[in-house]
């Protein structure tokens, strides 16, 4: 069966939430955004077509926020060349572009304002259209989107072994994976699940792309958050959880809206004393990694939530964790 999408975009000014009315040119119709997937592009993803959808007829690029009510409905029409008269699947998402300028494609849009929910409804001209901004207003009301979890922490706080444990315990929740150019360590037999280890070549290739959402050198290596790693979760509409360092956190939440941060402090002592068990490190490079881990402890405010990790405490601090997420997350899905 041939797809469409039908984006939603809103935004969130002084606490209230507007959401896009687009007017058709030669058309009375006003509604949102909407675009067949896979049309031009062999295997396109729905949150591919979206993004595609957006950048060509109103000129934004990324989302703050993306709502998958998990809603789509099917109907027929001649009007679209590419179904061949077949049955079409319209897939509905909502849309946050609060800090994006609008820049509309004339050949779609004639005129577009952001409106409150209750005049989008009304103006909204298919029955189909404006049931679907009623499952997207219902979520953002209640604020039971998907969350984007971060981790942080200094080397050796246990941020792997603990992002592992959660993924164990909380269902509907994914690890997006970051990239970095470092070597693969000898104890790492196989590359970790939640890293994509680059050559800074290919590194830079995905920089200068803008297919990263943030980066960082750090320590004599790049590290970097590929937007396709949340996009890819976001479509399915399930949490993320991601390991970043404190710029990661930064930079995701300059550019998301719905980012709750956990930083994994480690005494200092206790980390030394992983340093020296590890036996990866020469005794210098375990003293540069501790005033680093020192800076970062220091810095740590910037997040959300900071979950101490003591020594033979793990799944003391795994329980923090996820009681943190569990409070965050969806209603429906503690």
């Amino acid at each position: 069966m041939k797809k469409k999408i039908q984006a939603i975009p809103y935004r969130i000014v002084n606490g209230r939430v507007l959401y896009f009315v687009g007017k058709r040119p030669d058309s009375t119709y006003l509604q949102p955004i909407t675009g067949c997937v896979g049309w031009e592009i062999p295997k396109e993803t729905l949150v591919e077509a979206l993004r595609r959808e957006l950048e060509e007829e109103i000129g934004v690029k990324h989302f703050c926020n993306l709502i998958n009510p998990k809603f789509s409905y099917t109907f027929k029409t001649a009007r679209i060349k590419f179904s061949n008269g077949r049955p079409v699947r319209e897939h509905v998402f909502g849309v946050e572009v609060s800090d994006q300028k609008i820049t509309l494609d004339k050949n779609e849009f004639a005129s577009f304002e952001f409106v409150s929910y209750d005049k989008a409804l009304a103006q909204y001209s298919f029955p189909n259209q404006k049931h679907a901004l009623a499952l997207v207003n219902a979520t953002i009301s209640s604020h039971s989107y998907p969350k984007i979890f971060t981790i942080s922490g200094p080397g050796a706080s246990g941020k792997e072994t603990i992002i592992e444990e959660i993924l164990g315990k909380i269902k509907n929740i994914e690890r997006a994976k970051t990239c970095n150019t470092r070597a693969v360590r000898k104890n790492e037999k196989k590359p970790k699940k939640g890293r994509i280890f680059l050559t800074e070549e290919k590194f830079k290739l995905l920089e200068r792309s803008g297919d990263l959402i943030e980066s960082n050198f750090f320590n004599g290596h790049w590290y970097g958050t590929p937007w396709s790693e949340i996009e890819r979760i976001n479509e399915k509409g399930r949490d993320v959880i991601i390991e970043v360092d404190l710029n990661g956190v930064k930079s995701l939440k300059s550019k998301f809206t719905n980012v709750i941060s956990t930083f994994i402090e480690t005494s200092l002592a206790d980390l030394k004393k992983r340093f020296i068990l590890r036996a990866q490190d020469s005794p210098k490079v375990i003293e540069a990694r501790l005033r680093i881990a020192q800076r970062e402890i220091a810095e740590s405010k910037v997040c959300d939530h900071i979950v101490k990790n003591k020594q033979g405490e793990l799944e003391k601090t795994v329980d923090a964790v996820v009681k943190i997420i569990k409070q965050n997350r969806r209603d429906n899905e503690k």
